[in-house]
Order: C-alpha cells, then sequence, then structure tokens
C-alpha cells in the first residue's frame, strides 16, 4: 500500500478496529520508497474504538476514469449547457483531466456528473470509460 504522502497515518497499535480503518492499514502495509518522515493522527485522536473521530473507512471504492463514454449519452443540442455546468463544477482545467480520464472521479463525483448528465437528457446509468476499485485516500 502506498499512500499519498499528505493522508495522515494511524500508529495506534492498540486500535479495535484498526482492520478496517484505512489509516491503520496504510501504516501497517506501506509500501514502495522509504519515506524520511510520516504525518499521523495526534495521538489524542485516535482513540482506538468505534468512535474514533479519525476512523477511514478502508473499504476499496469504485474510481471512475474518463467521461467521454457518459457525455456522448447526452443528446447533441443539450451537449454545451451540460458540459458548462461541469466545467462549473469541476473548474475548466480539472473537468478535462476528468473527462480525458487523466484524474478519477469519486463516487461522490460520480453521483453528480449523473445528476447533471441525465438532467440535460442522458439516460442512467451512465457508462464511465474505465472502472477501477481504490481506495479513498
Amino acid at each position: 500500500m502506498n499512500p499519498p504522502v499528505t493522508f495522515p497515518l494511524c500508529i495506534n497499535s492498540t486500535c479495535k478496529v484498526a482492520d478496517t480503518c484505512l489509516r491503520s492499514r496504510a501504516y501497517r502495509e506501506m509500501s514502495g520508497p522509504h519515506r524520511e518522515s510520516i504525518t499521523i493522527v495526534h495521538p489524542d485522536d485516535a482513540t482506538g474504538d468505534e468512535h474514533c473521530a479519525r476512523f477511514y473507512d478502508a473499504a476499496p471504492v469504485r474510481m471512475a476514469y474518463g467521461m467521454r463514454s457518459a457525455l456522448a449519452a447526452v443528446p447533441h443540442g443539450n451537449i454545451a449547457a451540460a458540459r458548462s455546468e461541469l466545467i462549473a463544477l469541476f473548474g475548466e482545467r480539472t473537468f478535462y483531466k476528468k473527462r480525458n480520464g487523466e484524474r478519477a472521479l469519486s463516487p461522490a463525483e460520480q453521483e453528480a456528473v449523473t445528476e447533471i448528465l441525465v438532467r440535460y437528457g442522458a439516460e442512467a446509468p451512465l457508462q464511465f470509460d474505465r472502472c477501477t476499485e481504490d481506495y479513498l485516500w
């Protein structure tokens, strides 16, 4: 497992929910290049029980890459308005990166894109260009 450098890890070795917490699992299973330093959750915040405020679900989620297939489902006369709304949502640069599959769409972002495109005439469920299972860092 190779968490982003900015993702706070949990080092609480007595935690009761460690096996289902991404912060704890990432710390225990780190791979990749050695790091001189890591960011950790403050020990006072890591309560080690099911009420831990810093718990982060370790279940992988469906991440989508690329919106070309989804955009193709919008009727031609509505595509400019739909694209404008997506650019307003993500910003122009991020929209094109997500459309082209250079950046992932989280489940919440997939839902937002679906809501917008359905409003402009696409039929749900939409197909994104590629999907993978990954952690929501």
